[in-house]
Parts: C-alpha cells; structure tokens; sequence
C-alpha cells in the first residue's frame, strides 16, 4: 500500500537544481534511508514532504489518514513544562479521555445514562494499554539516555542535544504511520544507538531517515532514495546493497555510453559513494 508519492518534482536554487522530474513511492512497511551529498537536499525533501517549502513543480500526495511525525535537526516547542509532562503529550488523547471519565463519575447520580458511555470510553483506554504508558515512557526515555537527566527537569534547562533526544522520544512514542528523521544519531551515544537500531529494526510503521552513519543506515534499513544528479532513484534492500546495485547500474550504464563520453564519465562524476 502507497503512503505517499511524489510525481514530477522540480526544485531549484539560485545557484542549482536539487531535483528534476524527481518520482519517489514509499510504501507500508518501507524502511528508507535517504542519502547523497551533502547539499544534494535530503534535508529540503524533508521539508518539502512536510509542506514547509514548496516545490517549484511536481507534487507530494499523501494517503488519506496517514499520520506523520518530523524530527527535525533545528527544535522548537514550549520549554515551561517537565520532560515526563512533555512526553505524556504523546498520548494527549488518551489522557484527556481519562480526565472526562473522572468527570463523568461526579455526575453519575444524577445522569446514570452515562455508565455505558463510561464503560465504552474505558475499554478504549485499555485497548491501548493506558495503565502501562509510565511504563513505556520510561522505557523509551532509558534507552535513549533521557531517564538519567530526571523527568521533572523543565524543558528550558535542557541543552539543545538533551532536547533532541526528548523529541524524538516523543515521536517514538507517538508511533505515527510514518517517521521523518533528521540526523536522528546526532547526541546519541553509541549505546543508545544500538537501542534505536533495534527499536526500529521492527518497526511497523515505515520511516525517511537522513543520516551520516553509515553502520547505522545499514542496519535499519530495506530500501534506500539517492539523491545525485537532481534525480531522485530507489533502490531495494540496506544501504551496502543498495550501493551494490547502484555500481552495477552505473557499469552497465558506461558500457551503452561512447568511448569519449564514458572516459570522461569515469573520471568520478558516475561511481560517486552513496
């Protein structure tokens, strides 16, 4: 099933075009590392995916519903509250559903109708395991090294690698369809980025991740999107097979090419690393 889609992508600076007619399908259940280099636009195509700049042509088409969460490598959110207060935003819903239960029963008497209303709002809670969330944030905090700094501790006393991690942690536990990570192993500790690599290994939504660790890509991924030459290409499974395929491509690609043409391909414009 298709999450999203972009179809004819152009986007151009003053100085380049990052993209031309770029096409790009993600798919449930796809793990995509998206790679090039650097001022290539892996960041832009975030930012474009998210609306927050708009192509010059083409089109982004999202699937009705699908829910998406952006980590973004510059963070902005209210710095009054608690970590703990924070992360329990991830479950707003759920919480608010707990507080109007609580005011459903002070009025029981005098509205008994409201018990099957009650009831139906209380099996959606444990439907979604609410009397375990603690339980989970915690979890999630730990493994990315957040627990040690103390969940009272205020946002606007936290570094601005503390507060990338707290941010993703809320994005983990929000779980949305689909997870646009920027540099998500940026602040982490090669501990923690064990842990991540194992949080998302399984998965069940599908995830663009930008990153520069290479081990990292390789280890969460099953497709990958190479950004080079304003084109936008897919290729099947991790990055180290990924890069496989796109050598062979290329070789096959020189060998079509004429004689003058493919020496000076060869000089390094077409076996540029992924």
């Amino acid at each position: 099933m298709s999450l999203m889609v972009i179809e004819n992508l152009k986007y151009e600076l003053p100085d380049k075009v990052l993209y031309e007619e770029g096409n790009l399908q993600l798919n449930a259940g796809d793990h995509l590392g998206l790679v090039g280099k650097n001022g290539a636009g892996k960041t832009t195509l975030l930012k474009i995916l998210m609306g927050e700049v708009m192509p010059d042509e083409g089109r982004i088409v999202w699937g009705r519903r699908t829910s998406v969460g952006y980590l973004q490598q510059h963070l902005q959110f209210s710095e009054e509250e608690t970590i703990m207060t924070y992360l329990k935003t991830a479950f707003e819903r759920l919480y608010q559903m707990e507080a109007e239960i609580g005011a459903m029963y002070l009025r029981i008497e005098a509205e008994p109708e409201l018990l099957d209303k009650i009831g139906d709002m209380q099996e959606e809670l444990e439907q979604h395991d609410f009397y375990q969330l603690e339980s989970k944030i915690e979890t999630i905090a730990s493994g990315l090294g957040i627990q040690a700094i103390g969940f009272d501790r205020r946002l606007n006393q936290l570094s601005g690698g503390q507060k990338s991690k707290v941010m993703l942690a809320k994005l983990l536990l929000e779980q949305p369809d689909v997870l646009l990570l920027d540099e998500p192993t940026n602040y982490l500790d090669d501990t923690h980025i064990e842990w991540l690599t194992n949080f998302l290994n399984p998965f069940p939504g599908s995830f663009v991740v930008i990153s520069h660790d290479e081990a990292f890509l390789d280890g969460i991924t099953n497709c990958i999107c190479d950004i080079e030459f304003s084109r936008i290409k897919k290729y099947p499974g991790n990055l180290r097979k990924a890069l496989k395929l796109k050598t062979e491509a290329n070789e096959l690609y020189l060998k079509k090419l004429p004689p003058t043409t493919r020496k000076n391909r060869e000089d390094g414009k077409i076996h540029s690393k992924i």
